[in-house]
């Protein structure tokens, strides 16, 4: 789905392995240069390059589009990519999910169920620090102040679904702000895959 107001792949629990044993570096990406052919690989599952010659074009291609008038093709792509344009946004139970993020093919961050340790700013998880935290209670409708041991305290997981059945189920490209009207945030996306296995960082099509 693309909404023209939020990119989140949602609805799957990743397995619990360590950190340390989570791929890094080239994966299989590094044999399609520019990701140019990558959508042919068996471990794909959906590919989505924002080539099309319009926006029309590109939205019948998604389950569910909306907002198509904040959406527009730019030049602007990743160093190394095929392709020419990409597109511009404007304006079970257990909590034993994961989340991971790789920059350049390298772990920057990685998040689950007791690690890292921290502490809780609203909705802003702050590795390693300890001492006055703070959240919404919806209960009182107001803020709730409580104490981090020095530190910080084990990091609660992620709860991704609540059926053991569900897999993933949708791939969502979205960008969010509660800014007033005529606020203007942009996100731009290109060369997006979806895959069963490790895609790596995009190899380079200039090289």
């Amino acid at each position: 789905m693309i909404k023209g107001v939020t990119l989140a792949v949602v609805g799957f629990a990743l397995p619990a392995f360590a950190a340390e044993l989570l791929p890094s570096g080239p994966g299989f990406a590094a044999k399609y240069a520019g990701d140019a052919g990558i959508e042919k690989d068996s471990r794909v599952v959906q590919v989505e390059n924002f080539e099309q010659p319009d926006i029309a074009t590109l939205a019948a291609q998604w389950e569910s589009v909306g907002a198509k008038g904040d959406m527009s093709f730019t030049a602007h792509v990743p160093p190394g990519s095929a392709g020419k344009q990409s597109l511009l946004m404007n304006d079970v139970g257990d909590s034993n999910g994961e989340q991971a993020l790789w920059l350049d093919g390298k772990l920057v961050a990685h998040l689950g169920k007791g690690f890292p340790k921290g502490r809780w700013t609203f909705d802003k998880f702050e590795p390693l620090k300890g001492g006055g935290g703070v959240r919404w209670d919806d209960a009182k409708g107001d803020r709730e102040h409580f104490e981090v041991p020095e530190g910080g305290a084990p990091f609660e997981g992620f709860r991704w679904r609540t059926v053991p059945e569900l897999n993933v189920n949708y791939v969502w490209l979205y960008v969010y702000t509660e800014k007033e009207a005529g606020h203007r945030i942009r996100v731009w996306y290109d060369d997006v895959v979806v895959a069963t296995e490790y895609i790596g960082p995009l190899k380079d099509a200039r090289k």
